[in-house]
């Protein structure tokens, strides 16, 4: 009984969006971003004095240079960082992108 109403709700195009829904749904919304500057700005004004607050300092650094998101840089593994080369390998099969 309920597959049968279901498929009558469909028929009559209930599940349907109106324009104005529609419209709204699919409205491109203007992301606002830091600038550059702000970002260098961010960077120094962070202190530096302790091990913890240089460990901060530096995983800004590198969230910023790689563009990397967080869940990523959380699973990163030292094998994905040559240091030698100065480059970070992000396998999107291994790591969340």
């Amino acid at each position: 009984m309920p597959l049968q109403i279901a498929g009558q709700l469909l028929r009559r195009g209930y599940f349907n969006q109106n324009a104005k829904d529609a419209s709204i749904g699919h409205a491109q919304r203007k992301a606002h971003y830091p600038t550059l500057a702000q970002y260098r700005d961010a960077f120094d004004r962070m202190l530096g004095g302790t091990a913890i607050a240089r460990r901060n300092k530096a995983l800004f650094a590198f969230l910023m240079t790689t563009g990397a998101r967080d869940g990523a840089i959380s699973s990163f593994r030292l094998k994905h960082v040559d240091l030698i080369e100065g480059t970070v390998f992000q396998d999107a099969m291994i790591l969340p992108s």
